[in-house]
């Protein structure tokens, strides 16, 4: 399996794995700008080797009630 293939099928298990958590998004371009938004402004400190260690909006947290209070809901699993 070439690396192109191999690339292209991680972009969309990761693309996927993001905005299951949600409801279905009409415009992901608007969806991912909220998303890095909120994750900047609620960066979590620093790691152990001086990284940021940003927000998630996938757990509880500052960063995903950013993402609720801009009208994103939970999609019913």
């Amino acid at each position: 399996m070439s690396s192109f293939k191999i690339f292209g099928l991680l972009s969309v298990l990761v693309l996927s794995g993001c905005s299951a958590t949600y409801q279905q998004v009409t415009d992901m371009s608007e969806f991912y700008k909220d998303k890095l938004s909120c994750e900047t402004t609620y960066t979590q400190g620093y790691g152990l080797f001086g990284s940021k260690s940003y927000g998630d909006i996938g757990q509880k947290g500052p960063a995903q009630d950013c993402m609720l209070s801009k009208g994103y809901r939970f999609a019913q699993q």
